[in-house]
């Protein structure tokens, strides 16, 4: 069995997969509530404390549903603990693996008029090395933002601190070893992806000094042991390997589609991205280069708000009827209702038309999300979720179509699609190509899942393959 952790923004999810039945055996899944309130506007920050002791909370369950429903031998057969999640954020960690700094997201816009990250988005060299501009809520950014705070930046440099990502710090909690792999270090926006290295001019350039950043592993190969007090926590009888984790965009990749150049996979969560599978991919400008495994790269557009924008319109509705009506709403059942609503709705939502890019990506790239085409009688709920669904996709679209290639089979990932029938029939539609909708319910976890299991030998055969995955267990 390989135990995996899928560390998202808005969940965490533990499972066991059994490499040679190739299915789920147990799950658990817990919101991550640990964002971080009465910030400054633009700061999202969560609290790596809080994940830490969700993580752990969803791993004693695991354990324990497998005592229960496999026997109390059931612990004797793992053979490995991987952690995949949200790439781009960062976080700051001392030498005795205790936060410096909260979880600075993606979702962070603190680093936008940062006078370094304007100007090496003007570096061309840079940009074709790393695969991508540097935008805000990238590691990078952040980190570069971080350190222009001269008592800070002193600090860390006689501390011996080191910068990681959430995936990291989790691994280095089980393992007491800190690594990264190249598909985390690459969302951070200075690794040199053909290198596998980090991109020292990059670094020059933002003054980043390379002792901050961590060792980079292949990613899904073993980098460390389980510490003993949770082999005994957890009653495992055998040194249990740590894989190097990856970011949740190749994990699901992974779990969702083979690894064939030409296939393209949307996976809308929280975020949403469209890639493309190939190799020897060149950078194009709004898209974005970042390696995958085995030497094989993705081309990748990703839409900042994605899924996110759609619960962004939900929590407008759940506040508009407690307003009014003094009522709370169950926000799944919110967003059941929605989905109803808008398949009620014309194709075309009544004309009305979604721009869901509401977040800032950069200084001169504005918030320009909204709607247009309202007349005296279109502007009714359910016209609204379906043009919120058609701005989500068309976003994936424009960005697809950059890619000048036209995909030769198409996969869809992501429980922000998996859930909404609007945004598949929308899909099929732009596309012009009938999806595979994932069998899946945790792709991120799932995919690296197989990853570690294939890189430890527990599973023959090619990536190149679709994985099969017999059954998914909810617990």
């Amino acid at each position: 069995m390989i135990i995996a952790i899928d560390i998202g923004t808005t969940s965490i999810t533990v499972l066991a997969f059994d490499a040679l039945s190739r299915c789920v055996l147990v799950s658990a899944t817990a919101d991550n509530a640990s964002d971080i309130f009465g910030l400054p506007t633009g700061h999202h920050e969560q609290c790596p404390h809080k994940i830490w002791k969700v993580v752990l909370g969803l791993m004693d369950s695991v354990f324990a549903d497998l005592k229960v429903k496999h026997g109390n031998e059931s612990s004797r057969r793992v053979a490995g603990v991987i952690v995949t999640g949200q790439m781009h954020g960062i976080l700051l960690l001392d030498t005795e693996l205790e936060p410096v700094t909260n979880l600075i997201t993606w979702r962070d816009q603190r680093s936008i008029e940062c006078p370094k990250v304007i100007a090496i988005n003007q570096n061309q060299g840079v940009i074709d090395r790393c695969g991508c501009t540097l935008n805000a809520g990238y590691g990078a950014a952040s980190l570069c933002t971080l350190l222009e705070d001269s008592a800070f930046r002193d600090r860390v440099l006689a501390e011996k601190i080191v910068a990681v990502s959430i995936v990291d710090f989790v691994t280095a909690r089980l393992s007491g070893r800190i690594k990264t792999d190249p598909s985390l270090a690459a969302s951070w926006g200075v690794l040199d992806i053909s290198s596998g290295c980090w991109d020292q001019p990059a670094l020059s350039f933002l003054d980043i000094p390379q002792q901050l950043l961590p060792e980079i592993e292949p990613s899904g190969a073993p980098v460390g042991s389980l510490l003993s007090e949770f082999k005994n926590r957890w009653s495992l009888q055998v040194d249990v390997p740590i894989c190097a984790g990856l970011g949740d965009n190749q994990a699901s990749v992974l779990a969702s589609a083979p690894l064939q150049s030409g296939v393209c996979v949307v996976n809308i969560g929280t975020g949403a991205q469209v890639s493309m599978i190939g190799e020897g991919f060149s950078y194009k400008p709004g898209l974005e280069v970042r390696p995958l495994v085995n030497s094989a790269y993705m081309r990748v557009g990703s839409a900042l708000c994605g899924g996110w924008a759609y619960s962004y319109l939900a929590g407008f509705f759940r506040e508009t009827v407690k307003q009014f009506a003094g009522i709370e709403i169950n926000f799944n059942d919110l967003l059941n209702r929605m989905n109803e609503l808008g398949m009620l709705s014309s194709a075309d939502a009544g004309g009305i038309a979604a721009d869901t890019r509401f977040l800032k990506m950069g200084p001169d790239v504005g918030s320009e999300g909204g709607f247009s085409n309202i007349d005296s009688s279109n502007l009714i709920p359910g016209n609204l979720c379906r043009a919120t669904a058609n701005g989500i996709v068309e976003e994936l679209y424009q960005l697809y179509l950059r890619f000048e290639q036209d995909a030769s089979s198409l996969y869809i990932a992501g429980n922000g699609v998996r859930y909404n029938a609007m945004l598949r029939a929308e899909i099929a539609v732009k596309w012009g190509l009938d999806p595979v909708v994932s069998a899946a319910t945790e792709e991120a976890a799932l995919g690296a899942a197989y990853l570690a299991a294939m890189n430890l030998g527990y599973i023959e055969g090619s990536l190149e393959q679709a994985p099969r995955f017999v059954m998914i267990e909810k617990a």
